[in-house]
């Protein structure tokens, strides 16, 4: 049997694994019984994000980036700030 993956909930957070012999469609939160994947991107904070590409074995981390502009930065804008990307692999 092979390790199980991790996958982040996009609706409550909490990490759940999934035997990497199961495909993720139809996979649901043992947490909140919600849906693993649904097909829509997920909106989440920064803390949220961080959670998602510190803990998730789904993620593409090449892609994964965050670009977040702060008060007084003038070298970045906030309509100009790309939103962070997460991108999710199917097997």
């Amino acid at each position: 049997m092979s390790t199980p993956r991790q996958i982040v909930c996009g609706h409550c957070g909490r990490i759940n694994r999934l035997p990497a012999e199961r495909t993720p469609e139809g996979a649901r939160c043992g947490a909140c019984h919600q849906p693993m994947f649904t097909g829509h991107p997920i909106e989440v904070d920064e803390n949220g994000f961080d959670r998602h590409v510190a803990s998730s074995d789904m993620l593409d981390r090449s892609h994964a980036h965050s670009s977040i502009a702060t008060p007084g930065d003038e070298a970045t804008c906030a309509a100009d700030a790309e939103p962070p990307v997460l991108s999710l692999p199917f097997d």
